[in-house]
């Protein structure tokens, strides 16, 4: 089987060791085809194992920033593999063409933020910059407008996080991303692009409402945290005062 487009979910292991602790990245290539599927796959692994663990020329590497709560046991990140060229408009894709393992670069010695706490990766893909932002539906007129620019864009969350990703203000302005982490991440995407360029292939954006995948062109990241809810610890106990 050749490999024309590949959905790669990252799955960064719980040190809690519980299932729902668990954070997935995910990212999309456009790969060749002409190579062995076990070549391209081992290929993909190495690429994405340096865009968590390889230090930067002036930073450190993005597992650096990540908050102590993801494992860095041997092996305990997975990486499976799905071939989804039958599968762009987001139908199921079945079992995975392969699992790789690799393990999750230090943290820094700093206190862990909050659970929600997340820097978030935005990709553009090809022909963004000239995409409507909003034209008319043509399929089912009198319904919600189209974004087509909005499907040439993906978005991932990093985090939990570590303090060592934050600021300390000590005007009364809000904590933000230093900027370190920021270069951090987008050295480590061009690198990411880069590292798969080299073997023929891309990193891509996957848009299901289009069907289609397009090559990442730039990528970008804000001087603000972002919050996933759903990271957030279940409290274990509350406190109750008559007043």
């Amino acid at each position: 089987m050749s490999l024309l487009n590949v959905l790669a979910t990252v799955t960064l292991k719980a040190a809690s060791g519980f299932v729902e602790d668990d954070v997935v990245n995910t990212f999309s290539f456009q790969c060749d085809g002409t190579t062995a599927t076990a070549t391209k796959i081992t290929q993909l692994q190495t690429a994405i194992a340096a865009f968590y663990n390889t230090n930067q020329s002036t930073t450190r590497a993005p597992a650096y920033y990540l908050a102590h709560s993801i494992s860095r046991s041997t092996n305990a990140t997975l990486v499976r593999y799905y071939d989804v060229e039958d599968s762009l408009d987001g139908s199921p894709h079945g079992s995975p063409l392969d699992t790789k393992m690799f393990t999750l670069a230090a943290a820094a010695s700093n206190p862990d933020l909050p659970a929600e706490a997340a820097v978030v990766l935005t990709t553009r893909g090809t022909s963004w910059a000239t995409a409507l932002v909003e034209t008319t539906d043509g399929s089912d007129a009198g319904s919600l407008v189209d974004r087509p620019r909005q499907r040439r864009s993906g978005r991932i969350y990093f985090g939990p996080l570590n303090s060592a990703a934050s600021t300390e203000p000590s005007d009364g302005t809000f904590a933000r991303p230093v900027s370190a982490v920021i270069t951090t991440f987008l050295d480590a995407a061009e690198d990411l692009q880069d590292a798969v360029q080299a073997n023929g292939d891309n990193w891509a954006v996957w848009s299901r409402v289009d069907a289609a995948m397009r090559n990442v062109t730039d990528a970008q990241m804000d001087n603000a945290f972002d919050t996933m809810r759903s990271r957030g610890p279940a409290a274990t106990s509350r406190t109750t005062r008559a007043l």
